[in-house]
């Protein structure tokens, strides 16, 4: 490689960076409890007014390689962990300047690449160490919980809906089998957390219905037909055979329900 092509290596680099630092200015300002609020106007003239870091870049019309990366690192950020896409795209914008400024110093973009890997490994090591010890602390939970609720529409309600985060994962054991049931009326103060399980059903006779016990199936009575296209051949008898023992089931799936009747 010669110097002219080294020369132009660069530059091109210096592009991609100064592309994505410009990706990640646009939604710095709407990072922190003092975040602002972005007017979006698409083609169609539709207007969108959020602070939500993912939202504005998925309405971003991004052409350039390195923006498009920015937005990319957004997108699985927000698939991810569901927050903090603000935050890691001016936290990539700021390593990307910090590594313009070692390229000007004469580092080898290889050199640069290999040092944020091992600082990315004891940032890991750190997090695992050190701040996972902390996990158990209830105080410390919540704090990261109101962290993520701060400027978002659940501000108004910032304790009790912090709190409420933390004691639904801890009766559910982690976030994903967490369920959130939404009735209107009401306000945030008003949301509390359920220990059992929600049928949200309506009664199929009206009037008031005085149960003192109810039977739950988690399961259809009729045979689920299997995703695998097969075919079968069969003769008349072996036919007759086929239909009698899928009645057979029907007719045992319905006494075992009878018998759980309350009587």
């Amino acid at each position: 490689m010669t110097e002219k092509d080294s020369a132009k290596g660069g530059k091109a680099q210096i592009h991609n960076i100064r592309a994505a630092k410009t990706v990640a200015e646009t939604v710095k300002t709407t990072l922190g409890p003092m975040g602002m609020d972005k007017m979006m106007v698409d083609g169609g003239g539709n207007v969108i007014v959020t602070n939500d870091g993912a939202t504005i870049l998925r309405e971003l019309d991004v052409s350039h390689p390195g923006g498009k990366m920015i937005a990319e690192v957004a997108r699985t950020q927000e698939s991810l962990c569901y927050d903090g896409t603000t935050s890691t795209v001016v936290l990539s914008g700021q390593l990307l300047g910090n590594s313009e400024m070692l390229f000007e110093k004469g580092l080898h973009p290889n050199v640069i690449c290999r040092g944020y890997h091992e600082a990315a490994q004891m940032a890991v090591k750190y997090l695992a160490d050190e701040v996972a010890q902390d996990s158990k602390d209830r105080d410390r939970l919540v704090h990261v919980a109101k962290t993520a609720i701060t400027g978002k529409t659940l501000e108004t309600a910032l304790d009790a809906v912090a709190e409420l985060c933390v004691s639904a994962v801890e009766k559910a054991g982690d976030a994903e089998s967490v369920k959130v049931v939404s009735f209107p009326g009401g306000s945030l103060e008003d949301s509390y957390l359920y220990n059992g399980v929600i049928v949200n059903k309506d009664f199929v006779l009206e009037g008031e219905n005085d149960y003192q016990s109810m039977l739950l199936i988690n399961t259809g009575l009729e045979t689920e037909k299997a995703e695998d296209n097969v075919q079968v051949q069969l003769d008349a008898k072996s036919y007759q055979s086929f239909k009698g023992a899928s009645k057979a089931d029907l007719v045992a799936s319905a006494k075992h329900i009878v018998d759980a009747m309350p009587r």
